[in-house]
């Protein structure tokens, strides 16, 4: 009978932890790109400015627009470029849209919390770790604020040249549903 309790409680723990690894719904929506330089009207890196100043601009490249993440998949959504929507019809946007999705597995969770009363501090934040089938992301996401910042690292190397690694940003807010 003991044994019976603690093979019992052991799958139960075991689900339970696999719950909470991967057991996140949470939807993203993304309405800015930052980098070292000037991207869908966001300035960033400079030192005589301020680490990022947002510019009015209408004419964006494409950009990733949402994330989803239902249990341990991942889709990200890529919106077109502007360039392209006067061009196009809605159903040629659609399929692009659709051609240009990055489905993925949650490669791994961080969740965070800490609460100290007597600062009157409060978080509540996760990262959360998956690869497309070229870069790895990841997402960092403060669940108090919803605010959000995902994170696209690359990297190209070729041959007689020295490595290039890059990160794109891209600031929204998220929401656990």
């Amino acid at each position: 009978m003991k044994l019976f309790k603690f093979s019992f409680i052991s799958i139960i723990s075991i689900l339970i932890f696999h719950s909470q690894l991967y057991g996140i719904n949470l939807s993203c929506d993304f309405k800015q790109r930052i980098n070292e330089r000037e991207l869908n009207g966001v300035k960033c890196g400079l030192v005589f400015n301020p680490i990022c100043e947002i510019k009015k601009s209408d004419e964006l490249q494409g950009w990733i627009s949402e994330v989803i993440i239902m249990d341990e998949d991942v889709v990200v959504v890529t919106e077109p470029p502007d360039f392209l929507k006067p061009k196009s019809t809605q159903k040629q946007l659609r399929r692009y849209q659709e051609r240009s999705k990055i489905k993925s597995k949650v490669e791994n969770i961080l969740h965070h919390t800490f609460e100290q009363e007597e600062l009157n501090i409060k978080k509540d934040s996760y990262i959360i770790m998956f690869q497309s089938e070229y870069n790895p992301y990841s997402l960092y996401f403060d669940n108090i604020s919803k605010s959000s910042i995902l994170i696209e690292y690359g990297s190209l190397n070729k041959e007689g040249l020295p490595p290039i690694n890059t990160t794109e940003s891209f600031f929204g807010e998220c929401e656990i549903e």
